[in-house]
């Protein structure tokens, strides 16, 4: 690790040059005022609209992002992203992990027409991220066919599928149907049947050939919708509505049945909701509720047990480093080691005994990070 060092002389020395580079503003400042003046046009200092700020401040995107790191036993830093990506997917195929859309940045929020609901514009990212554990190196991919974030990522026979999200607004208001298939192999994208709800921020799984999805935002509403895809037939059907409406949520598979997990309600609210599918007898079955409720959050199965990583932990945009596993054995919930990095909005896939951590908002949401940190219990 390089460290930095200076001198009182190099302090002085900045000092002086800080001192003489704010004079030289002040002087053009007033320059261009006097020049503005003259040709009869006001000196005007663009600010955020009150409305803007207000949202933002209600969402938590007006704080300074300051990420918090500490060390955790079983974790260990990754290389960084490319580039800063918050609210991506991330799913693992043929031993490696593959990183699908986000969000670069913010570019406005204003209130909508929707009451409560705010219009948020964000700078979507269409890029698919390849990471190999064995080199620990990243390849750009092929990139989606549209720039989003929010979608839905699943793999099935080694192809990587991506399902539904968001495209420049989020908060459902840009909700898309897409469906697509991408093939590691050949580095190619191919349509599928369209996701008959249009939806982002929905939570997917493969169970014994058909690919889940469920819950999501639409029109800024959490909706508790599950379809389900048959690879064999090429169709979708309709399953029993998930028990309580969510968007934000997380899923994973264990022994069969879909876990979903956290998620946001109707109030922008974390909640702490567990609720699990079984495909056999096409029910619903409530479970313990988290120790933290936490929306934005992603879960991953290692080994016996499915674990959930990070979120937001209220409706500001409060994250949350929380690990926390379920033993569907006992039917209870345990903490492991937190994470390094507390993060909202990232992307997980697990390899091996091994989870990842990719990019994600490390504080107030939509502050993008180019952070990958992995877990594992054993270590």
């Amino acid at each position: 690790m390089k460290v930095s060092s200076y001198s009182g002389a190099d302090e002085g020395a900045c000092h002086y040059s800080l001192v003489v580079t704010k004079r030289r503003i002040v002087v053009m400042v007033a320059a261009l005022a006097l020049v503005l003046a003259v040709i009869g046009l006001p000196l005007v200092f663009l600010t955020e609209s009150d409305a803007e700020l207000g949202v933002k401040q209600r969402l938590g995107l007006a704080k300074g992002c300051v990420p918090r790191t500490a060390e955790s036993q079983g974790w260990r830093a990754e290389p960084e992203l490319p580039d800063r990506r918050d609210e991506p997917r991330a799913v693992a195929a043929g031993g490696k992990a593959y990183l699908a859309g986000g969000t670069a940045d913010i570019l406005g929020a204003e209130p909508s027409d929707i009451p409560g609901v705010s219009r948020i514009e964000v700078e979507s990212i269409a890029a698919l991220t390849e990471f190999d554990p064995a080199t620990r190196r990243y390849t750009e991919r092929r990139p989606m066919p549209q720039a989003l974030n929010h979608v839905g990522i699943a793999e099935y026979r080694g192809d990587v599928y991506v399902v539904g999200g968001h495209g420049r607004l989020v908060q459902g208001l840009d909700a898309k149907d897409v469906f697509w298939r991408y093939s590691p192999a050949t580095d190619r994208w191919s349509d599928m049947p369209a996701l008959p709800s249009r939806r982002g921020a929905a939570g997917t799984g493969v169970i014994g050939g058909r690919l889940y999805v469920v819950g999501g935002m639409l029109q800024g509403r959490p909706v508790a919708t599950l379809e389900i895809f048959d690879f064999a037939t090429g169709r979708w059907t309709r399953g029993p509505d998930m028990p309580t409406p969510r968007e934000h949520v997380t899923a994973a598979v264990l022994d069969g049945e879909l876990y979903v997990l956290g998620g946001r309600g109707r109030a922008d609210d974390a909640l702490p909701t567990a609720e699990r599918y079984d495909p056999r007898r096409r029910r619903w079955e409530r479970l313990p509720p988290l120790p933290v409720g936490a929306g934005g959050l992603e879960a991953v199965t290692l080994g016996e047990r499915v674990v959930a990583f990070g979120g937001g932990s209220d409706e500001r945009g409060k994250v949350t480093g929380a690990v926390q596993a379920f033993d569907a054995e006992r039917g209870e919930w345990g903490q492991l080691p937190p994470m390094r990095t507390p993060r909202h909005g990232l992307g997980m896939a697990a390899i091996g005994d091994r989870a990842y951590a990719f990019g994600g908002s490390p504080c107030a949401r939509f502050n993008a990070s180019a952070t990958v940190e992995s877990f594992s219990p054993a270590s």
